[in-house]
């Protein structure tokens, strides 16, 4: 099972749980590279936010979503809307919420961590997961990170 297939299988969870929560379809626009940080530069939240463009809604015609990790795997989705613009827009609205806890409140939690690779073994196991897969994933992971750090500089 490829990188590729792997994406598509996650943007088809994202969708699912729009259209289970909104009533409507959904169709992937795009994919936003996401990072938050504080004044101090602390990294509050990074990572990809999914763009949907939804038909059939009657309260928004966009929906951001991603999966968040904390506790347990769970999908974050928010409602395109006036003050809620942007994929960045959207991370900010829910860390302010508290439906996504930023990464640094959990920073220092080694049951987190624990708890984070032992999902993580039961996801790379349960979807078959071959090492040069994985491998892909990494360089994708650090190309991006890299990508990142130079348009901060």
């Amino acid at each position: 099972m490829g990188a590729m297939t792997i994406k598509t299988g996650y943007l088809a969870e994202l969708q699912n749980a729009i259209r289970f929560r909104c009533r409507c379809d959904a169709a992937h626009q795009q994919t936003v590279l996401v990072h938050e940080t504080t004044d101090q530069n602390e990294t509050v939240w990074f990572g990809d936010v999914e763009l949907f463009a939804l038909i059939g809604c009657k309260e928004s015609d966009k929906c951001y979503a991603w999966q968040s990790l904390e506790d347990r795997i769970r999908i974050v989705t928010v409602l395109h809307s006036r003050l809620v613009d942007s994929a960045h827009r959207a991370v900010q609205a829910a860390v302010f919420s508290g439906i996504q806890p930023p990464m640094f409140a959990l920073a220092n939690d080694p049951a987190f961590f624990k708890r984070r690779v032992e999902r993580t073994k039961k996801a790379i196991h349960d979807v078959h997961l071959k090492p040069e897969d994985l491998e892909a994933i990494i360089e994708t992971v650090r190309q991006t990170a890299a990508s990142v750090s130079q348009k901060r500089r």
